[in-house]
């Protein structure tokens, strides 16, 4: 239907799902490693009264570069798995609508696998090249 107006169903549909998921993605790792911080901060002022500055300090003391920048890749990486994968099998369901939770089940379990798979081997070359 989208192609009887000239209109590229990948650039449309898929293209812009998987530029969303991976901003997405990377925009909600950003804030959870905020919050993170921020939880590991109001843990240890419960159970010790340490002060911000002084949590802060100590965690930039520790704070490496290539954590940061292994965690953007991650969340780069992932988002482009798990848009790809999707897209792929949400374009792939035919016209029987018994395909949909199959093709969406498959969909999980694939990116899933693949995101454990690709964790470990980002994992795995920053500890090698560290």
């Amino acid at each position: 239907l989208i192609e009887s107006f000239g209109i590229s169903p990948i650039s449309y549909l898929v293209l812009s799902r998987i530029i969303g998921v991976v901003v997405a993605m990377v925009i909600l790792v950003l804030y959870f490693n905020f919050v993170a911080v921020l939880g590991g901060w109001l843990f240890s002022r419960m159970f010790s009264h340490l002060e911000f500055q002084a949590f802060m300090s100590e965690f930039l003391s520790v704070l490496k570069l290539s954590h940061i920048f292994s965690s953007l890749i991650k969340s780069i990486v992932f988002g482009l798995i798990i848009s790809t994968v999707s897209t792929y099998q949400g374009m792939s369901v035919g016209h029987a609508s018994t395909e949909v939770p199959q093709r969406t089940i498959r969909a999980v379990v694939t990116s899933i696998f693949a995101v454990i798979l690709s964790d470990m081997l980002i994992t795995w070359l920053f500890w090698i090249f560290r």
